[in-house]
């Protein structure tokens, strides 16, 4: 299976500093994860940074971006994940409903509330 992982910001891609602080990237190091032995052998990972933005300041020509990454991947991929800050990810997850209608491989469109790295 080949899977595209699509990062655009929020907090699932932070870093934590020594206060515990949530801090943005301009590399998405979290993702650091999806390379470890949690992950089957069997999944082709890449990755794509679109954009580092809280969501609170997503617009359209954002949705208009991630769209046409989707697109222009279709057929190199088997499904994809999208992370994307949870202040508008419902926003975004509306206008990628509408905007790829037909488009007929799995879409995940994720958040969190604590960065991929922090352990809990």
């Amino acid at each position: 299976m080949k899977l595209l992982i699509i990062t655009t910001g929020g907090t699932v891609g932070q870093e934590k500093d020594e206060n515990h602080v949530s801090i943005s990237t301009e590399v998405d190091h979290s993702m650091d994860f999806f390379k470890s032995d949690l992950i089957p052998k069997n999944i082709d990972l890449s990755f794509e940074n679109l954009y580092n933005c809280d969501s609170s300041n997503v617009t359209p020509k954002h949705w208009e971006k991630i769209v046409r990454c989707l697109l222009e991947n279709h057929d190199n991929y088997d499904a994809f994940i999208i992370t994307h800050g949870t202040n508008t990810l419902d926003y975004t997850c509306a206008a990628l409903t509408f905007m790829l209608e037909r488009f007929n491989k799995p879409i995940v469109l994720t958040g969190a509330q604590l960065p991929l790295a922090v352990l809990r």
